[in-house]
Formats: C-alpha cells, sequence, structure tokens
C-alpha cells in the first residue's frame, strides 16, 4: 500500500471522529499524521521495516501501531471500527463541494440525509436553508457543489492517476523477458482529467506479465483476462488495461493507443491519400499490403512525410500539418526551468523552513526560489503581517550573505480584496523581489467585480504574477467568473506574468487558456505553489499542460538566470 493510500485513510478517520463530533485535538492528531503521511518522499513501509515509524514527526506509539497492522495484513481495525460506526453513505457526502464533516453531521442529525440524492432532493425542496448556520446561499453552493460532482463523475484526475499508472509499469518492469513498456492513451497526452488508463508492453513472456499485473495492489475486479490483453477495475473505480503487442508493431500500436480519436483520424486521412494505411499493427502499402513501418512512433511518422509529434499535441488541431511543414514548436521541458517562484514556508501555511524550502530546491536542480508567504488578511493560512514580512526579509538577507551559491529572493502572495485592493500597501510591495497576488476569497462575486479585483491588480506596478488565475478546482470549485480575454490582455499589455499552477487539482491556467493567452503575447511561470516538499513533484504536471498549451523556453520566465530575471522585471518596471 503507497504512502498516499494510507494518508487517505487517516484523513478519513479525521472525517469520521468530525462527523461524530469527537475531541478537537484528536483530530488534529490524526491529521498531524496524515499530513506527515503525506508528505514523505520515503515509503512508509520501508521505514515501518526499518522499525521508525515513530521518528516521523506527527506519529506516535498509537498511529505507529495502527500503520504497522495495515501494512502487515492489509486491514485497520480502528479503522473499519469507525466507519462501521457512522451510516452507511455520509463519507460520500463529503464528495460534494461545500460539504465539509460539520455540515454533513447537521444534515443527518436534522434531516436524516445519508446520501447524495437525498441532499439534492431537499436541497431543491429547499430544506437546507432552514438549517442552522445554512441559509440560501449555502443551499445553492451545495446544489452547484452536486451538479459539479455529477459532472466530473467517472473521471480522474492526471496527478492521481499518473502515479498509479507509473507504480503499476514500474510493477511490470521488473518482470523477466519485458521488450518496451510504455504509458499511453489521454494520459500520456497529458489530459488534466482521464477516463481510463491504458499501458502498452511488448514481452517474451506474456503470461508472466498479466500474472505480475493482476497482482495490482487495491484490485476491485477483474473485467477481462488474456494472453494479449487484461483489464482490471480498481477500488477507486480507475479501469486499467494492459495489452501485450508484437515488438515490431510496438510503434504503431503506441502511436494508435496514444491517440486522441481525432488525430488518429486525420492521420489515416493523410495515409489513406499518400497510398498507406496506417492501424495499430503498423503503416502499410495500399496496393501491395508490405508493412513499411511500426516498429516505433517516429518511423510511422516518418514514413507519411512528418516530424514525430509530441504526444501532448496530438488533439486533431493543426500539428500534422505543423509536422508537414516541419514546423512543431519546441516545447518547454523540464530541464528548461531553474527557478521556483512560487512558495510557502512555516511562516505561513507552508510545511518547511526556509533552510528546508532551499535544501528541496537544491535536490531538484534549481538554482533560485522565491519566498511568497500568504499576506495577513488571509485569516486561515497564518498569513504574514506587514511586520512579520519584513523581519521575514531580514532573515532571508542574511541566508543571501551567507549561502552565495543559491539566492532566495523576497516575495509574498498577496490577496486582492473583495474591494480590489491589496492586502498590502504598495510601499511595502515595492520592497519586496516578487509579488505575486492572488484572489482566495469571494469566489461568487458577478464578473464585473471580479474583472475589477483583476484588472486593479494588474494595474498595480508593483504585482509581477498572479497565481492561480481562474481559481478552478477540478471537480470541486468551478472557475471564477472572469473575462479571460480581457484578463489575457491586460495582462500582456502589463507585462504580468500569469501562473500555471501545477498542483494536480487546480492545473490553472489551463491548456486551452494558455493557448488564448499566449496569442496574446503573455509571459508565463511553471509554479509548483509548493507547501511540503513533495508538492515540487508535480511540477511534471504543470508542464505537462504548458507543453498542451504549446509553450517553449521562451514564453516561461521560470527558464531565465536570477540576473536575467531581475533585468526582466526592472525594464518591466520602467517600461510600462
Amino acid at each position: 500500500m503507497d504512502n498516499r493510500s494510507i494518508a487517505n485513510i487517516f484523513f478519513q478517520i479525521c472525517d469520521i471522529l468530525e462527523i461524530k463530533g469527537e475531541n478537537v485535538f484528536k483530530v488534529r492528531a490524526y491529521q498531524k499524521a496524515a499530513r506527515a503521511i503525506e508528505n514523505l518522499s520515503e515509503s512508509l513501509a520501508v521505514i515501518h521495516q526499518r522499525g521508525e515509524l515513530e521518528s516521523i514527526d506527527g506519529i506516535g506509539q498509537a498511529i505507529a501501531e495502527k500503520i504497522g497492522e495495515l501494512l502487515e495484513t492489509g486491514v485497520m481495525s480502528f479503522y473499519e471500527k469507525e466507519k462501521a460506526s457512522i451510516p452507511e453513505g455520509l463519507l460520500d457526502l463529503l464528495r460534494v463541494p461545500g460539504m465539509g464533516p460539520k455540515k454533513v453531521k447537521l444534515v443527518y442529525d436534522q434531516l436524516e440525509i445519508t446520501s447524495i440524492p437525498a441532499l439534492k432532493e431537499a436541497a431543491r425542496a429547499g430544506k437546507l436553508q432552514t438549517l442552522p448556520g445554512m441559509g440560501k446561499k449555502s443551499e445553492e453552493k451545495i446544489l452547484k457543489g452536486i451538479e459539479l460532482l455529477e459532472q466530473s463523475s467517472g473521471i480522474h484526475t492526471l496527478g492521481k492517476t499518473l502515479p498509479i499508472a507509473q507504480e503499476i509499469v514500474n510493477r511490470i518492469r521488473s518482470v523477466k523477458g519485458v521488450q518496451q513498456l510504455e504509458i499511453a492513451g489521454s494520459l500520456r497526452r497529458g489530459k488534466e482529467t482521464v477516463g481510463d488508463v491504458d499501458i502498452l508492453t511488448s514481452a517474451k513472456n506474456p503470461q508472466a506479465v498479466m500474472e505480475e499485473f493482476l497482482r495490482t495492489p487495491a484490485i476491485r475486479e477483474t473485467l477481462a483476462h488474456g494472453s494479449t490483453k487484461t483489464s482490471i477495475l480498481l477500488d477507486d473505480g480507475l479501469q486499467v488495461d494492459l495489452r501485450v503487442v508484437a515488438d515490431d508493431s510496438f510503434g504503431a500500436a503506441l502511436q494508435y493507443f496514444t491517440g486522441s480519436k481525432e488525430h488518429n483520424v486525420k492521420l489515416r486521412e493523410l495515409a489513406a491519400r499518400s497510398g498507406y494505411k496506417v492501424n495499430e499493427y503498423g503503416v502499410f502499402d495500399t496496393a501491395s499490403d508490405k508493412k513499411t513501418a511500426g516498429e516505433t512512433e517516429e518511423s510511422v511518422y516518418r514514413s507519411l512525410g512528418l516530424a514525430w509529434i509530441p504526444p501532448e499535441l496530438r488533439e486533431g488541431f493543426d500539428e500534422i500539418e505543423l509536422a508537414q511543414q516541419n514546423h512543431l514548436p519546441p516545447l518547454i521541458e523540464r530541464k528548461d526551468i531553474i527557478s521556483s517562484l512560487h512558495n510557502h514556508t512555516t511562516a505561513s501555511d507552508g510545511r518547511m523552513s526556509l533552510a528546508e524550502l532551499v535544501t528541496e530546491a537544491k535536490k531538484r536542480g534549481y538554482r533560485f526560489l522565491a519566498v511568497t508567504d500568504h499576506s495577513g488578511s488571509l485569516g486561515v493560512a497564518n498569513g504574514l503581517s506587514p511586520d512579520r514580512l519584513r523581519r521575514q526579509m531580514d532573515e532571508i538577507h542574511e541566508f543571501n550573505e551567507k549561502h552565495k551559491d543559491f539566492r532566495v529572493l523576497t516575495g509574498t502572495e498577496v490577496d486582492i480584496k473583495s474591494d480590489a485592493s491589496l492586502a498590502f500597501p504598495d510601499e511595502l510591495l515595492q520592497e519586496l523581489d516578487f509579488v505575486i497576488a492572488a484572489i482566495h476569497t469571494g469566489f461568487d462575486q458577478p464578473q464585473k467585480q471580479m474583472m475589477e479585483r483583476i484588472s486593479s491588480a494588474l494595474q498595480n506596478p508593483h504585482v509581477d504574477m498572479i497565481s492561480h488565475p481562474t481559481g478552478r478546482l477540478i471537480g470541486q470549485r468551478p472557475p471564477l467568473n472572469i473575462d479571460p480575454e480581457r484578463l489575457f490582455s491586460l495582462a500582456a499589455e502589463t507585462k504580468t506574468i500569469l501562473e500555471i499552477n501545477s498542483y494536480y487539482l487546480r492545473l490553472d491556467l489551463n491548456d486551452k487558456h494558455i493557448r488564448e493567452a499566449k496569442q496574446h503575447g503573455v509571459t508565463f511561470a511553471i509554479e509548483t505553489d509548493t507547501h511540503g516538499k513533495d508538492d515540487f513533484d508535480q511540477l511534471a504536471y504543470g508542464i505537462k499542460t504548458a507543453r498542451r498549451g504549446r509553450l517553449v523556453a521562451s514564453d516561461v520566465i521560470n527558464t531565465l538566470s536570477v540576473d536575467q530575471l531581475h533585468k526582466w522585471l526592472t525594464d518591466k518596471s520602467l517600461n510600462p
């Protein structure tokens, strides 16, 4: 069982305890343990084998024993007992955006609601607004949340799915005789949500591969099992298909099963016009039926007169025409990113000190970073007051004096308040190296008011970047009511950077918005919004999204050295 699955169990325990109205300190103890497990870079199972669970901050003897039981038996009796102590269906209510444990307890206690359909029926009947502390607005939010949940039913996020797929791939790779092995489908193309997972392999012993695949943890059901294709359904509802193909057709199969459907249709049409046919087995001359390519993807595209097309671009737009003209963009890559400009420390709601943040950044090859803790107006995030921010600036200056090999920029993620003002005064903002502005409250304001807030921040000469510009959380919160065209136009005009937030539930801006913003001449930053050390690893999702948006290195501010960034920001302020 992986760390994320174990952390999720502890988060569920927290929810159950809150629903039951248990002691708040008990709830916090389990929350602390869940977060500690979630942020571990080492396998919890390995730590348990060494007998060092209690060395983890937040895990005492009692919780360590529960983890040990889970790892050794696959079951945690305490968790099972707590689940059985509340009506079946209450935990399901937590999937509705806007429904936390306290509201779940309220609707159960007052209306005996134990299912999402019953919650929807009560909301439509106006029963929720009569409950203590709810009101009509809360009822409308819950109805919108149910609608959002229904729309996202059966889809799985990139950030949840890719690690699962990679674990399965690593499992299969250990089988003797595996020749080639790749993730395919929409996951390979980097779509923000996927319906299922496709994995392709060529192997000398297909039976051994399938047997190992069927040992994947958390299988709910085996949907199909054969020598060339096996399908499983995992406990979270994710379907994973494994296909074994001939080694000399692997490239053709990978191209075919990567898709998209629209891309493949255009490719087949091009092939037909050129006297060929293309399928998952290869490229064939139509007249002679002789196979001309298929061992590699490159050979498939080359046989049709095309440059190899990166998977992120295969959506049936104009990528085939660009490949014919050899005009495909040289898409941004991980090696191009040398700075991280959106990071939080323990000064606000981060989980690393300044020194720990720098250590983790250096491990991942970053050359410099900015510390951008929250402003004080955001009460829930332990935001900084002006005095605390100035003390942090002094700490960073002292750090830079002592460490010449790595530069830390002073900064903030300042809140754009509901009245369109910023939470810090301009005279403080101008002292900082890098200023991010963001909307964290007032998500339901009408477009006119929302755009006044964003426009005010964009036109402030001290604001360098807008973070998570649309405010959406995939499957949980809809985007802000903004005018994207106006946002992109004003960002380009004011030379304000727009963030591509790599957090897997944000991916904000999304690929469509990135393409549109690029047409306006916007400059981008690909950021992880780091709070804990593992957040850095979500950069891969932001890069995938940027590549789908057709960004190249010169579009992205994180590719500049610290001196180049300073010059860029200075030029911006001197030439507004």
